[in-house]
Order: structure tokens, then sequence, then C-alpha cells
């Protein structure tokens, strides 16, 4: 592997049943349509609120609209809740360990 490739974000490719068939690059996703996997979640507060966050007007796609409080592409070789903790983490600085979720 070249030093250019392991600098891309890889993800698991996908068949319509979820199964993983194979390996591509976040870039070469998107730029061929491909099916892959990512994570979505909501943040509700004990008042029952909910939180959605206005995405940035540089995001690809739906720039400046409202979005989803957490989300993000699993990656290669993760699981949902491996991403889905990894998201939070980053995204809010929540460590998932030390709150209750469903």
């Amino acid at each position: 592997m070249t030093a250019a490739e392991a600098e891309q974000e890889w993800l698991d490719l996908v068949n319509d049943h979820d199964e993983v068939i194979g390996a591509v690059t976040r870039e070469d996703a998107y730029t061929r349509g491909l099916t892959f996997r990512v994570i979505n979640a909501f943040l509700v507060n004990r008042a029952g609120q909910l939180w959605i966050p206005r995405r940035t007007a540089h995001k690809r796609l739906f720039p400046g609209c409202l979005d989803m409080s957490v989300g993000g592409h699993v990656e290669r070789g993760e699981t949902y809740e491996q991403a889905f903790r990894r998201e939070t983490q980053e995204e809010l600085n929540l460590n998932m360990d030390d709150l209750s979720w469903q």
C-alpha cells in the first residue's frame, strides 16, 4: 500500500443485504455511487428535546441543511456500534461508556 492509499478513508463495500463484498475509498464510493455503511443518531435531552444541528456550508451533500445529531461513515472492518461510539466521541465529545443510550 502506498502512502497516498494509507491516507485514504477506506469503507466496506456492501451489497443490498448489507454483506461486505469488498473495500472502497470514500472518494471512490461517492464518485461511483457505491453502497457503503453509515451511522446516524439523534440526541435527546432529559426534557425530551431533540438536538438537530445545521450542516456547515462547505459540506458536499446538503450544505446548510438540518442534520442528525451524530452521523458518519462506518470504516472498513468496523461494526455499526463501534462507528457510533467513535463518531459520538469525535462529534460531540461524549463517551458512550459514561451514558445510558439505546
